[in-house]
């Protein structure tokens, strides 16, 4: 069974330390973890709680979106390293079981019932598009729930920014024009804030002190 009590304790002290301190220190601290995989959920986290916190939505609404940043990748426990970090670009095989990866959450969710409901989605249709084409079920438009989208917009976004094997990390203006070329995938309206945030010279810098260690 998954540790719900302690990633309900991790949400809230992400939610909690991004409201006081800002998600700049947060992603610095984040970027500092040598495992990929760890490394892509905090930054996932960061940004999906931040973009949450920019929304207004409640302190509730919040955790949620922590909690199901912190489970979205889950089912990548299922999948080898040798194919997760490999340096070079996956094959058409490899690229394909790494895509199970949402059925797999799926399969090791279904079992936690202390997991709210929203949160299950939130993990399980990160990688649906609006248009239909994303994976697993191949949802489009209202099927896909207000707090998956923001979670996509966030996982997206960290996916560009980050450097991974010989990938090189995009620029957030870089990011965000790559994005842009999504329109049909992503929700346009979130994507509008959302751009304007991570766009904003100042953007996460509630530096109140630099955080030394992540507090999950």
């Amino acid at each position: 069974d998954l540790p719900i009590a302690k990633l309900t304790e991790a949400a809230k002290n992400i939610t909690e330390t991004i409201a006081k301190e800002g998600v700049s220190s947060w992603l610095e601290a984040a970027q500092s973890h040598h495992s990929h995989s760890y490394r892509h959920i905090l930054l996932v986290a960061g940004h999906a709680v931040s973009f949450a916190n920019d929304l207004g939505l409640s302190k509730e609404q919040q955790m949620l979106v922590a909690l199901s940043a912190l489970v979205h990748d889950l089912g990548k426990v299922r999948i080898p390293l040798s194919i997760l970090d490999k340096p070079g670009r996956p094959t058409e095989k490899e690229e394909a079981f790494i895509k199970r990866h949402p059925e797999f959450t799926r399969e090791i969710l279904k079992t936690n019932s202390n997991l709210p409901k929203s949160v299950v989605d939130d993990a399980v249709t990160h990688h649906e598009m609006l248009d239909g084409t994303g994976y697993p079920d191949g949802l489009k438009g209202d099927q896909i729930p207000f707090l998956v989208r923001l979670l996509t917009l966030a996982d997206t976004y960290s996916t560009l920014t980050e450097k991974r094997g010989t990938k090189s990390a995009m620029s957030p203006r870089q990011a965000v024009q790559e994005m842009a070329r999504m329109p049909e995938k992503l929700d346009a309206n979130l994507f509008r804030v959302f751009k304007k945030s991570v766009l904003d010279t100042g953007y996460g810098r509630i530096k109140r002190k630099k955080i030394e260690k992540l507090a999950i």
